[in-house]
């Protein structure tokens, strides 16, 4: 700290003391040397009072370091140095949370929500940890699933969110047939049936006797059936993949489901009965698809019941709807329009075999079903793996009286065309 200057004429003038001229000559010379001397003597003291602080820093902080500029670093401009390093530090270290970490904090919370409740009641502190870390690999069905690439290096890139899955046709029997769904399926079906009646109405004389007519009854059964099955993965790969384990149990749902509306047509393609004849044998110079279907039609339409639905393979659909004659014209098919064929509904469909067809009566058949069931669970050492199973599934019971079965026909298309021809 910087001394005041010594001012022996204005302390003299304050006690009210008059000088002559040389007093005051010699008072001020006096001053001046006065306040060399303490000026030396202060400059002197500070350097020592400098030294000696330098010395102690020195010995409590080291060397004092120097920055780029060859400059020694002051403590301030080190401690700003040390700010700014845990800053960058701050900023990598934070990030916002993903789908996994979002997941495994809500499972936190909610099993600890009783006592954070608790907590809030009584206004008491609650603490608990949260390790937003990344388990292993996930594992489903006993494939393990991972990446198929190699990351770029680069930074631009971004992920498709959409799943790309696999195409099947869609499932419509159960708008082709009678069907309804209850809380129990009925494990079999006993259904009554007539037999050919013995004996017949004539006409009699009178007084001549009647005759008898025997009426004859059937049973006949159809059992329940049960399409089911179970997909199994680690606790890891749902932690890790919420989003895609999500898609994965609805395209479960939707391969059981498949798999039962699959089963409802091979049912009716085995009970159906084969073309054999019918008027239109040897008739046609030129037979299509749409007039092989016709044909089986008129031959079911003649035992008295409604052909009203043909399922074909879109393949031959399109053979028939666009045909041409010898000079290239186009050819008209009148019985083929606004998606019916002679009257009939048209369904083309994948789920058909290309070069055959159904086509029947679809008031015959009847189909009890339930909803779809999913249970999850463990079984083995599940438990002690972290892995989990769940199984879907769908009962299903379709049934026909067994004298209506030649109320479909399952074709072969050219064999039936083969048939039709001159």
């Amino acid at each position: 700290m910087k001394r005041k200057p010594f001012n022996l004429r204005e302390a003299l003038s304050k006690q009210g003391a008059e000088l002559e001229e040389t007093q005051l000559r010699f008072i001020t010379a006096f001053e001046t040397a006065l306040n060399s001397q303490l000026e030396e003597q202060d400059e002197e003291t500070e350097k020592r009072y400098s030294e000696k602080m330098t010395d102690a820093m020195r010995s409590a902080l080291g060397e004092m370091p120097k920055g780029e500029d060859g400059n020694v670093q002051t403590i301030a401009d080190q401690i700003r140095s040390i700010a700014l390093a845990l800053d960058k530090v701050e900023q990598r270290s934070i990030r916002q949370l993903g789908d996994v970490e979002k997941f495994q904090l809500r499972k936190l919370l909610e099993k600890n929500s009783e006592q954070i409740r608790q907590a809030i009641k009584s206004g008491q502190d609650f603490e608990f940890s949260f390790d937003a870390k990344r388990a292993p690999q996930g594992q489903l069905d006993t494939t393990t699933y991972g990446n198929s690439i190699t990351m770029p290096n680069l930074e631009n890139y971004a992920f498709d969110n959409d799943i790309a899955k696999i195409r099947y046709p869609e499932n419509f029997m159960l708008n082709v047939i009678r069907n309804r769904q209850v809380s129990k399926v009925p494990q079999q079906i006993i259904k009554t049936e007539q037999e050919p009646t013995a004996g017949a109405v004539e006409v009699v004389e009178e007084g001549g006797t009647k005759p008898l007519l025997t009426y004859q009854f059937v049973r006949t059964t159809t059992d329940r059936v049960k399409y089911a099955g179970r997909i199994e993965w680690s606790e890891e790969f749902e932690m890790d993949n919420d989003r895609l384990f999500s898609e994965i149990i609805a395209m479960f749902e939707d391969d059981v489901l498949r798999a039962w509306q699959d089963g409802l047509i091979n049912t009716i393609e085995i009970n159906a009965v084969p073309y054999t004849s019918s008027a239109l044998d040897g008739t046609l110079l030129v037979a299509d698809n749409g007039i092989a279907t016709v044909a089986a039609a008129s031959v079911i339409d003649g035992m008295n019941y409604n052909a009203d639905t043909v399922i074909m393979n879109p393949a031959d659909v399109v053979a028939t709807m666009f045909t041409q004659d010898a000079d290239g014209n186009w050819r008209l098919v009148p019985y083929l329009m606004n998606g019916t064929i002679n009257g009939m509904r048209l369904i083309s469909t994948n789920k058909m075999s290309q070069g055959m067809a159904l086509i029947g009566d679809s008031s015959t058949y009847r189909e009890i079903h339930s909803g779809y069931i999913l249970r999850f669970g463990m079984y083995n050492d599940q438990f002690i793996t972290n892995k989990k199973s769940a199984i879907g599934e769908v009962f299903s019971l379709l049934y026909i009286a067994k004298m209506d079965m030649p109320s479909w026909m399952f074709i072969d298309l050219a064999s039936v065309k083969a048939s039709l021809t001159i």
